[in-house]
């Protein structure tokens, strides 16, 4: 969700919340809008993460609630995490190669896979594959790809119906297809071997990743 998916009302009570905490009184006074559609617009923030309240205790009598802005609701703002991407990806291949670029997305999809799955118990040996495989296709889904799993000709796979850089992906397939998202799946699953056989960044509808034992 982005601001231009919020009415007016919310989109100005959030404005108000990147300043400072307040109450929903002065809310309702500084945008004014009545208290009761604030109180409203308030609880549909949270929900949503948006907001969160807090009680603060102001002299004596009951403390009052108040609502601030959260990660989640700074985020609602524009970002031009893309446009830095894609900036500095070219500048690194200008400077310094493709085979360079290549390295470090390898070695950031190393390090993030590091953090992805928490070792599993000792387990049997077929059950551990397909326990890890859960759990990382659980945690690829948390990072936004959307991932599930499926059989595709007799082999595991990975579905991911969403690219968490579509633009950048498109600009840059080798680099983010290859040496990140490849990357990032192999080095989560030991042992096995990625073959990307549809993509996102070439017109397909998802990403596609088969998984074969790393010896064939």
């Amino acid at each position: 969700m982005q601001t231009s998916q919020l009415g007016e009302t919310k989109l100005r009570i959030l404005r108000k919340l990147r300043d400072s905490s307040t109450t929903a009184s002065a809310l309702s006074k500084a945008i004014n809008v009545n208290k009761t559609a604030i109180r409203t617009h308030l609880e549909g923030l949270e929900k949503v993460a948006a907001v969160e309240a807090c009680f603060k205790q102001e002299g004596r009598g009951r403390p009052k609630k108040y609502f601030k802005l959260t990660s989640k609701g700074k985020e609602l703002f524009p970002r031009k995490y893309e446009l830095l991407l894609s900036m500095l990806l070219n500048y690194i291949v200008n400077t310094e190669g493709l085979t360079y670029g290549k390295k470090l997305l390898s070695a950031l999809a190393s390090r993030i896979a590091e953090q992805l799955v928490k070792p599993l118990p000792e387990t049997k040996q077929d059950q551990q594959k397909t326990e890890r495989l859960d759990l990382v296709v659980k945690a690829l889904d948390e990072m936004g790809f959307e991932a599930s799993r499926e059989q595709y000709e007799g082999k595991p796979a990975i579905i991911s119906r969403n690219c968490i850089v579509h633009q950048i992906a498109e600009e840059n397939h080798d680099l983010i297809c290859h040496a990140f998202h490849d990357k990032l799946i192999e080095r989560a699953l030991p042992g096995v071997k990625v073959e990307l056989r549809e993509c996102m960044a070439e017109s397909s509808p998802y990403c596609r990743h088969v998984l074969h034992p790393a010896s064939e």
